[in-house]
């Protein structure tokens, strides 16, 4: 008789203890009971016929700890363990929570009961990490999990190598890992501890002789959608992640508690890694908000960094954004894109990298201090159309005291930046669509409100003004767009048609050109700003508070 069967049947197992009810009942082939005082062992090679693309499911209630090992699903067909009837709650005074060996092509999803957005709590570890897979497990996608109070890293997901070289570069990689919608919180190392961070090898004394051995790789790696608070060390880092990998629209909070050198950062990308790092919010942190040691041809964009390092009690420096080309290969590039960096501690993004070049940094918004530091010559560093400012009440965001960090319609910065479309910016923080109207604007988001769009100048030739913000006070911009190379002139005048001020005279180049304006000498009230290019003219009403 087979134990895979349409209706209830119960077959007791004694493993550890333990007994399994296996079942075909709630899309479940088979199902395992709680038990808080010792650990469940769940055996693929205990499992008669367990197939790939089977459901294993783990009854609601408190267990001790997990330890699931040779389960192999197919990529088309993933073993599938899942929570159902409440949420799988592990609690222990052990050194880990749930831990995978031997196993590929498996989905770990908290999804199993309606209602109940963490299906797994991994709610206390004394000496361990939360989950961990390692002994060499591929192919994972883990979700909807929450990870708290641990005494080392919540995730950790790596093969360590050993004298037996089959955890080596040679012989073994770790592919396809997908983290997202997990909640990880109050753990003493990294939140998520993702590839072995020697990427240049380690020594080994296998045999009595000392071995340099590589460790081994990984691919295809997506984190994504996670919320990580409270991390002793980083909050997320990875590393040896050498193809497609990218860490995005992750919202990281207090990373680096513990203030441990070294291990400061919200985001870690690693020796090692190649891992496009964008859309994610990295706020109030003892560390850098993100730290970049990788192999180089990435991009950093769209991110909304808050207050780096401003709480850590130490002189030394703590930065936005801070890249060194410590792994990478000479002749590789950054791309740093429109990421908006408030409050860093030292600087919003610095940068040292000798052997790299053509680096970009376009698009940037840096405040307080609104500065970017190279330590590399300038010939090898292009930067255009960044704004930096010495205190956030320039740039007009929405709300800072609720972290709304989107643009009002009269910020200095919408419609200001450079055209990133051909490298695959065609979105924001928000993922809203990017440009908005027909320029980009600068920084994390891209404003939608009514009255940021620029329309006007692309059903025709004509010539085209914004002044911002507006009211103006003192100091702002006027974006002028040419269809062609063309000399202009930019008065301001008064409502009786008095010129006031002669603001520019001068060939301007074809497209957009952003001009400074300075208006302190000129009194409080209402104005025009008239600009004439090939005998055509265009104003703007203006409203100077001084």
């Amino acid at each position: 008789m087979t134990l895979k069967i349409k209706f209830i049947f119960f077959f007791f197992l004694f493993t550890n203890h333990f007994f399994v009810i296996m079942a075909q009942i709630n899309g479940c082939d088979f199902m395992f009971e709680a038990n808080p005082q010792s650990t469940l062992v769940i055996d693929g090679n205990s499992l008669n016929n367990l197939t790939a693309g089977d459901t294993i499911c783990l009854q609601g209630g408190l267990y001790y700890q997990l330890n699931i090992k040779n389960l192999h699903g197919t990529s088309e067909n993933p073993i599938v363990i899942i929570n159902k009837q409440g949420p799988v709650i592990i609690n222990n005074n052990s050194n880990y929570g749930l831990t995978f060996g031997h196993c590929s092509n498996i989905k770990l999803t908290g999804s199993g009961t309606s209602g109940i957005e963490y299906g797994f709590v991994i709610n206390h570890v004394e000496n361990g990490s939360g989950l961990s897979i390692n002994y060499l497990s591929t192919d994972f996608e883990v979700e909807r999990i929450e990870i708290c109070n641990v005494a080392f890293s919540g995730i950790i997901a790596k093969t360590d190598p050993d004298c037996s070289f089959s955890a080596v570069r040679d012989s073994f990689e770790l592919q396809k890992l997908n983290i997202h919608n997990n909640y990880i919180h109050n753990v003493g190392n990294e939140g998520m501890y993702i590839g072995n961070a020697h990427y240049t090898g380690i020594i080994l004394n296998c045999n009595g002789k000392d071995t340099l051995i590589f460790p081994h790789l990984l691919s295809d790696v997506n984190i994504y959608n996670n919320i990580v608070s409270h991390t002793g060390w980083d909050g997320i880092q990875v590393s040896s992640a050498s193809f497609n990998c990218s860490v995005h629209d992750n919202n990281i909070t207090f990373d680096s508690d513990s203030a441990t050198t070294n291990q400061m950062s919200g985001i870690l990308v690693g020796g090692g890694s190649q891992c496009d790092c964008y859309n994610n919010i990295i706020s109030d942190g003892k560390g850098d908000g993100i730290d970049y040691f990788g192999l180089g041809n990435d991009k950093i964009f769209n991110n909304l960094i808050i207050n780096s390092g401003q709480t850590y009690n130490s002189e030394n420096p703590k930065h936005g954004i801070y890249a060194t080309d410590k792994y990478a290969p000479a002749g590789t590039s950054l791309y740093f894109y429109n990421n908006t960096i408030v409050n860093p501690k030292t600087s919003g993004i610095k940068f040292v990298n000798w052997g790299s070049s053509q680096n970009k940094a376009y698009n940037n918004l840096i405040v307080n201090p609104g500065t970017i530091f190279f330590d590399i010559p300038y010939t090898l560093f292009d930067t255009l159309d960044n704004y930096c400012a010495s205190n956030s009440s320039k740039i007009l965001f929405d709300d800072t005291l609720n972290l709304n960090y989107d643009l009002q319609v009269s910020s200095p910065v919408i419609n200001r930046g450079k055209d990133l479309s051909y490298a695959g910016i065609t979105y924001d923080l928000l993922n809203r669509s990017r440009p908005f109207g027909n320029l980009f604007d600068i920084g994390a988001y891209e404003c939608h409100k009514d009255g940021a769009d620029i329309t006007e100048y692309s059903a025709s030739n004509n010539f085209f003004i914004k002044v911002s913000p507006n009211p103006i006070h003192k100091n702002g911009y006027v974006l002028i767009y040419l269809p062609k190379n063309s000399f202009v002139d930019l008065k301001i005048y008064d409502t009786s048609g008095k010129e006031i001020k002669k603001l520019l005279s001068s060939y301007l180049h074809q497209g957009i050109n952003n001009i400074e304006l300075k208006l302190e000498e000129i009194p409080s009230g209402l104005y025009y700003i008239k600009l004439e290019a090939n005998n055509k003219f265009i104003t703007e009403k203006i409203l100077i508070i001084n």
